[in-house]
């Protein structure tokens, strides 16, 4: 088994096949398994459910691999790795959930490192980073102004103060509401407020204060 690794597979996603390669034979030779893709493409496809995602990062988006892997629902964690990665690189991956960076060629042993720490890492906070992830993405799926809306339900405004606040009839605001909990996949409004706060939505991973809104808290 690989060191630390519940499950032994590694999915390596890489164009060349000699990395894809060379990294199969580490995990052969610490009695684990790789299962090898071309691109992100071919993972999503084969929907993985168990183990931990190694992708070569180069020329490519971080923030698409998210949105790709968590729009087939796949939270298994990620180490990203590339030719001499850029510590601003490093830092924007770990805040869009990626649990490690290997800089390329990297050592056996420091694949075996970045799985036991995947594997640390689930244990104390996957469940916890798989809920977040998923909340960020249905909140995604919401318009600017459905986000809006949820935002300032989070801080306990009422439909008619929005309704002011945005110059709409208290009727839209309900209906507003009533689509973005559809979306949020919830059935009521107090687990759209959880979904909302799973998501961070009152931080600065979605700064959506409006002009509108500023006149809110006059209108209660």
């Amino acid at each position: 088994m690989l060191a630390g690794l519940t499950a032994s597979t590694i999915h390596v996603v890489d164009l060349d096949h000699r990395v894809r390669a060379q990294i199969a034979r580490m995990a052969a030779g610490n009695g684990g398994h790789a299962e090898i893709y071309e691109d992100v493409g071919e993972l999503v496809a084969a929907r993985p459910s168990d183990g931990v995602i190694l992708v070569n990062s180069g020329g490519s988006s971080v923030e698409d691999l998210t949105v790709r892997l968590q729009s087939a629902a796949i939270w298994l964690p990620v180490i990203l790795f590339c030719e001499d990665p850029l510590p601003s690189a490093i830092v924007r991956a770990v805040h869009l959930g990626v649990v490690d960076y290997l800089a390329w060629p990297f050592t056996e042993a420091e694949l075996l490192d970045a799985c036991s720490f995947c594997q640390n890492f689930l244990d104390r906070k996957g469940a916890a980073l798989a809920r977040k992830q998923h909340a960020r993405f249905l909140v995604d799926q919401l318009t600017k102004r459905e986000k809006e809306v949820l935002q300032l339900l989070m801080e306990g405004h009422s439909n008619k103060s929005m309704a002011n606040a945005f110059g709409l009839s208290p009727r839209t605001i309900e209906d507003y509401r009533f689509s973005l909990i559809q979306k949020l996949e919830v059935s009521s409004t107090s687990a759209a407020i959880r979904v909302g706060l799973e998501a961070d939505l009152d931080d600065a991973h979605y700064p959506l204060r409006s002009h509108s809104q500023a006149g809110i808290a006059a209108s209660l």
